[in-house]
């Protein structure tokens, strides 16, 4: 997100989650601000490369704020810190001025420890921008703000507040009182732009894309044409919930991948394999996709889709969610039923 303050340009972001080679920063950048979370598995070396593609970056200033992403900074301080470069400023609880422009930060650490206490606002006066990896309460937050922090910026009044952490709100500015926050997470934006480039899709991409009501119809056909004397009686009620209990699964790392031979219609997982999960290693079938394991892997496994499929992306995500949910709406329940069914021992 770029702004101008008091003569100063200005790039911030956040949650790269290691495709920080992918931000398209502006030309004649003053400053850089990161507000955390460039990493997706809290390892050292994962923020070893964002450093050094960071402190590559053309700017006079660059200033990093750790994410909960980056946590051993609250546990290894000193050594974390030696892992920066000079020419890269970690703020952390502190304050810090810059031609004329006055910067600090609160860090992860702080805002938990002090959800419930009665501290004042540690922001000092007269600040210019804050900076935190969380958001503010019903602030771009998607109800996962912290009530103190909204406490404190109303108190403290700076000009800017930026912060990240919830992908869904990136890129967003709200004017708080006299202060304009502004949610710079990129996250969503460059997964979209990656999948687009790869032509990348997984399970996972598709419910963010995706409310139920988008795929309600293309649903609802399949159960019309599969299971007709049951299409009737669905409470879709019950299955937008199941909906969106899926869409927050958080997808895992997987060593297969999914293929798409043909659509739905007139398909049983029971007997078809017309989408199953198959091994990178020798590209063979290892079973329907309905009898995977792991709900969260098959979020993230990529999709392949056969050239003479003709399907469009509302009915792939109505077609994974028919296979996902075939023996049950809850992965729990799935694996009882499967267990009931095939006489599985374990």
């Amino acid at each position: 997100m770029y702004f101008n303050y008091k003569g100063q340009s200005i790039f911030a972001f956040s949650d790269t989650h290691g495709m920080h080679r992918g931000l398209r920063i502006p030309s004649n950048i003053e400053i850089l601000i990161c507000t955390g979370d460039v990493i997706t598995d809290f390892s050292e070396e994962g923020l070893k490369d964002f450093l050094n593609w960071y402190s590559n970056v053309p700017a006079r200033l660059r200033i990093f704020v750790p994410g909960n992403h980056e946590i051993l900074f609250d546990y290894y301080p000193d050594k974390f810190n030696q892992l920066f470069p000079d020419n890269i400023v970690c703020l952390y609880d502190r304050r810090m001025e810059y031609k004329g422009i006055s910067f600090y930060s609160i860090s992860c650490k702080s805002l938990r420890n002090n959800l419930y206490s009665d501290i004042q606002s540690p922001v000092p006066a007269y600040t210019d921008i804050l900076i935190t990896h969380f958001p503010p309460q019903s602030i771009l937050d998607d109800n996962d703000g912290i009530r103190k922090l909204k406490d404190w910026v109303e108190e403290s009044r700076p000009a800017y507040h930026l912060f990240g952490h919830v992908h869904s709100q990136g890129e967003k500015m709200y004017d708080l009182l006299s202060t304009h926050c502004i949610n710079v997470s990129c996250f969503m934006k460059l997964k979209n732009e990656r999948n687009a480039f790869f032509g990348v899709v997984t399970f996972k991409h598709l419910l963010e894309q995706y409310d139920f009501e988008e795929i309600l119809q293309p649903f609802l056909k399949l159960w019309e044409h599969n299971v007709p004397e049951l299409a009737e009686r669905l409470d879709m009620n019950k299955w937008k919930r199941i909906y969106q209990s899926i869409q927050c699964i958080q997808e895992e790392p997987s060593d297969y991948y999914i293929k798409l031979v043909c659509r739905w219609e007139s398909c049983s997982p029971m007997i078809d394999m017309n989408c199953s999960v198959y091994s990178r290693t020798d590209h063979q079938p290892v079973c329907t996709m309905a009898e995977y394991h792991s709900w969260a892997e098959i979020l993230g496994m990529d999709i392949q889709i056969d050239d003479d499929v003709e399907i469009t992306a509302q009915e792939l995500t109505a077609g994974l969610l028919w296979e996902i949910t075939y023996y049950g709406g809850t992965e729990e329940i799935s694996k009882e039923n499967r267990k009931r069914r095939f006489k599985i021992k374990k």
